[in-house]
């Protein structure tokens, strides 16, 4: 199975934030949206950084409620790991796993074209597992 698998299940709906924006607008979108991760853009609408819920409780665990008053760069995680549509799920997994992160950001030819979370990851494989029992309880309908 590759990533484009889960692409053409969940969509190519990607939400982002640019980096010089006040925390409290990603806050107010990730809430809004109801989303774990914003993929964060620079000036040039280039990728540089995932805000996930986990960099926005651990920088309210660091400054306290004055966290709201930083930019999204101050919080982001820069470090990304990055996928293909064309790659295989079990490379994105592995990558997720390996850097402990939920959100992976899906590039084709340098342009931004979706993001994959665990839970994209799980639902995806929920569907095939259930398709697959289904095909199994048919045969064995079919030859009694």
């Amino acid at each position: 199975m590759k990533v484009a698998d889960v692409l053409r299940s969940k969509g190519t709906t990607v939400l982002t934030i640019h980096s010089d924006a006040p925390l409290t607008a990603a806050v107010a979108i990730m809430d809004t949206q109801n989303v774990g991760a914003l993929v964060v853009l620079n000036r040039e609408e280039q990728v540089v950084g995932i805000l996930a819920e986990r960099d926005v409780v651990h920088a309210l665990a660091v400054h306290g409620h004055a966290f709201l008053a930083r930019h999204v760069r101050d919080v982001m995680n820069p470090h990304l790991c990055i996928c293909s549509p064309q790659d295989q799920l079990k490379q994105a997994v592995s990558c997720m796993i390996e850097h402990r992160m939920r959100h992976l950001p899906v590039m084709h030819e340098g342009e931004l074209v979706g993001i994959v979370s665990m839970t994209d990851v799980v639902q995806q494989r929920f569907a095939e597992v259930e398709a697959e029992a289904n095909v199994l309880r048919d045969i064995i309908l079919a030859t009694h």
